[in-house]
């Protein structure tokens, strides 16, 4: 069953047009050919392995985006854009199905562990940082470009860049300067935009459990109840990122957090129909 089931409509041109982009919004189960609160069976050790295909279109380490990420219905009328990291990549699934029920292009371009804010930010693995994140910005701004008129822009992050924003000596910040280096990185790089620009929504990061269900469940398949957490201490991790992002005109938050809760616990989704985050910050394609 897919978890979204509220339609969301926006203006555009002077018209309301159906914003096939907030997957938390706007998806229903009928639109995958389901009838709402179906269950669609899938073991735990499916869930674990349902990622998102990207068609290679989710990089790693690249300094420019691909030229064929285009999903969706390719001769629609209206263009969406998903950009960000891989947090952006697990929402690619709910937008590719909506954008084909209601004909708009979808373009997708995403890079791992590298932001759409305009900071500078640690990269672990290589521990320095991440020049070829920068590289990939300037040319998706010139990728962006190319598509013409852009409708509806949606962009997907993780919280963890809260850890790994660093000044331009390449040293951590206090939470205030954080929030306001965030705060300027994203209205700078929407600044670079083309003309006319799209409404532009950022879908907030969903809970941070900090734990693999798809082992906790496995090993309490007859008390699942035992991997319940409580809302309050899982729910938004990207506080201080979405703070910032408040503070930017005409740009919306989307917050999919009631769509991996009941009133206050997390899994309920998952132990009601088979379908579970995956571990490491990203989520099952199904379940989107």
């Amino acid at each position: 069953m897919l978890v979204c089931r509220r339609a969301f409509a926006v203006r555009l041109a002077g018209r309301a047009a159906l914003m096939a982009c907030i997957p938390v919004l706007a998806l229903t189960a009928t639109a995958a050919g389901l009838p709402v609160d179906s269950v669609v069976p899938m073991t735990l050790a499916q869930a674990a392995k349902d990622i998102e295909q990207t068609r290679g279109c989710r990089l790693t380490v690249s300094i420019r985006p691909l030229d064929n990420c285009l999903f969706g219905d390719v001769s629609g009328n209206h263009s969406m854009v998903l950009i960000g990291d891989s947090n952006a990549s697990h929402w690619l699934p709910a937008l590719d199905r909506a954008a084909k029920r209601h004909g708009w292009r979808l373009y997708f371009f995403a890079n791992a562990a590298c932001p759409i804010a305009q900071v500078p930010v640690y990269q672990i693995r290589f521990k320095r940082i991440y020049v070829e994140c920068d590289i990939w910005r300037d040319s998706l701004v010139e990728k962006l470009s190319e598509i013409g008129p852009i409708d509806v822009l949606v962009i997907g992050r993780t919280w963890q860049y809260q850890d790994l924003i660093r000044d331009s000596q390449g040293r951590t910040m206090s939470p205030v300067k954080l929030e306001a280096a965030w705060r300027s990185g994203m209205t700078g790089f929407l600044a670079r935009l083309s003309v006319p620009r799209p409404r532009v929504a950022v879908i907030r990061s969903q809970p941070n459990p900090g734990l693999d269900y798809t082992v906790c469940l496995g090993k309490n398949l007859a008390t699942p109840s035992i991997c319940d957490q409580a809302r309050v201490q899982v729910a938004h991790p990207d506080g201080l990122l979405a703070r910032a992002e408040s503070r930017i005109p005409n740009l919306t938050l989307v917050d999919p957090t009631d769509a991996f809760y009941s009133a206050h616990l997390l899994t309920s989704v998952a132990k009601r129909n088979d379908q579970v985050p995956e571990p490491n910050s990203h989520d099952s394609d199904l379940f989107e």
